[in-house]
């Protein structure tokens, strides 16, 4: 970890991150508030949430969409510059009577934003390889996964008072003002990181440069299999990882539907029950990003998902019994443990994958990895509507105890 904090490229490009993400945080509050302020709020509320989603198709694109770009470095500045002059225009919009139009115009400004910030990292995957060397990759994962964590427990109830004490129009271009920042300081490292991508080019294990987009992205999917497939580890969690994901995705809506039917299970009050469960994914993040470097570091990454697939099981059955503490405390463990296996996963995702193919690949494998939440959220959707709450947690509770098996399964035959 010490080598993490030496790096001054690491430090800086982590920095120009958080920066961005703040002024992310800042706009989101911002606009849930403006959409309170039009008689359509309804509509405004569904169309945030629809473009909430459509990121996630859209990453797999940008990633190779990434890949193909040359200047990678003075791409990433050009994008900052262009998501800069999107909020300003937001910035300029919010001068006028709140509206549904402006509502509209800034969720696509936003839309094309998060689709830039993909493209964004998939221009600094490869040259992230060469920041952090292949032993630092872990560690240097965990940190930063610690401390975006830690940085949000302090950005969020910063843009709350922000919203409090500045006009949207004001926030928007504070928005904006984040990305000049972040751009600034990938500027003054701008010689240094296209240094590294001279002193050590992209090795280049395909030629597709004049394929259409449409062919790439079949020859990629296809190649992600393949990948996949190439490292045990993952391999093992190619069915794992996208249920595990699923059942823990609709735990927000269970405690909703629990609190709503049982007062018993409230911690406190409402707001400190609701609170309960972001906060301990949150602390449980932060407490296994530490861990992951130092105790789990000698630890198979197989060995971690077999431990946590124990864990499903567990917390479903605390739901179905209603004790809110239980579930709490078990949800931190399993966050614990969830932050050791991340930073894992990706450094042998990163250590091993194509560089030329980094960017597609990892988020087309990110998108896989996800498809598990988006069904099981339209299938609790659908639940909750003709099921008893019960019922439905017996459902996910066979469920997991299915996956669990499966994971014993599969680990046994290694």
């Amino acid at each position: 970890m010490k080598k993490v904090f030496r790096n001054s490229l690491f430090m800086l490009s982590f920095l120009s991150d958080m920066i961005s993400n703040f002024g992310d945080i800042l706009y989101y509050y911002a606009l849930m508030n403006y959409v309170l302020l039009i008689p359509e709020t309804k509509i405004a509320v569904a169309l945030v949430s629809i473009s909430e989603a459509l990121p996630i198709i859209t990453g797999f694109v940008m990633g190779i969409y990434a890949d193909k770009t040359k200047n990678k470095v003075d791409m990433i500045l050009y994008t900052l510059t262009f998501r800069f002059f999107l909020y300003a225009v937001v910035g300029i919009l919010m001068g006028f009577q709140p509206a549904l139009w402006i509502v509209i115009i800034a969720i696509l400004i936003n839309l094309f934003s998060d689709v830039s910030g993909q493209y964004e990292n998939g221009l600094f995957a490869p040259i992230s390889l060469r920041i952090v060397s292949d032993d630092d990759r872990e560690a240097a994962i965990s940190f930063r996964q610690a401390a975006g964590s830690m940085m949000s427990i302090v950005m969020q109830p910063t843009g709350a008072l922000l919203i409090i004490w500045m006009s949207f129009q004001n926030l928007a271009f504070a928005n904006a003002a984040t990305f000049v920042v972040a751009g600034l300081i990938i500027y003054s490292i701008r010689s240094k990181l296209q240094g590294l991508l001279v002193e050590k080019p992209i090795e280049i294990t395909t030629s597709e440069s004049n394929q259409s987009i449409f062919k790439s992205m079949k020859e990629n999917i296809l190649l992600i299999f393949q990948e996949l497939k190439k490292i045990p580890e993952v391999k093992f969690s190619m069915v794992i990882a996208p249920i595990f994901n699923g059942l823990f995705s609709i735990l927000g809506v269970v405690v909703l539907l629990l609190i709503n039917q049982d007062a018993n299970f409230v911690i406190l009050n409402v707001p400190i029950t609701i609170m309960a469960l972001p906060l301990a994914f949150t602390l449980g993040t932060i407490i296994g990003s530490f861990l992951a470097p130092n105790v789990f570091k000698n630890v198979s990454l197989i060995k971690m998902i077999f431990i946590i697939s124990f864990f499903p099981p567990i917390i479903f059955l605390c739901l179905l019994w209603h004790n809110s503490y239980a579930f709490v405390a078990f949800v931190l463990v399993m966050a614990i443990l969830s932050a050791v296996i991340n930073p894992k996963m990706s450094a042998k995702l990163m250590n091993s994958l194509p560089e030329d193919k980094i960017a597609s690949l990892m988020s087309g494998i990110g998108s896989y990895f996800q498809l598990g939440t988006i069904a099981a959220r339209l299938l609790i959707s659908a639940l909750v509507i003709v099921l008893p709450l019960n019922l439905i947690l017996l459902t996910f509770l066979v469920g997991s105890i299915l996956l669990l098996i499966y994971t014993i399964y599969k680990e046994r035959s290694l």
